[in-house]
């Protein structure tokens, strides 16, 4: 089963885990991708208000997410800044990306 399609009546679900268990079973139960959540900057400023959850995941997440599913995993972080070519270097030298 493709985890992308074109199909305008297919509609896509994810789920933001960092937890490998349940990440496995929402794979095999139908969902698209698991969110990993690295932005940070502002978001409590800005959800101040809101009952929401502010993850703390990390890079090693996404490690061990990759060792037990075979689903995209999505990664969303901050805005580009400063600190963004750091953030690359310490990715690509953790083998966290695949460059092509």
């Amino acid at each position: 089963m493709s985890h992308y399609t074109t199909d305008i009546d297919h509609f896509r679900l994810f789920l933001f885990t960092t937890d490998a268990l349940l990440a496995k079973q929402a794979e095999q139960v139908g969902i698209d991708s698991i969110i990993v959540d690295w932005e940070r900057i502002g978001k409590r400023e800005r959800q101040m208000s809101y009952s929401t959850q502010i993850n703390a995941d990390t890079p090693e997440d996404v490690v061990a997410l990759a060792e037990v599913i075979s689903i995209p995993i999505t990664v969303r972080i901050n805005p580009l800044d400063i600190a963004f070519p750091k953030l690359v270097r310490y990715t690509y030298f953790s083998s966290l990306l695949p460059f092509a």
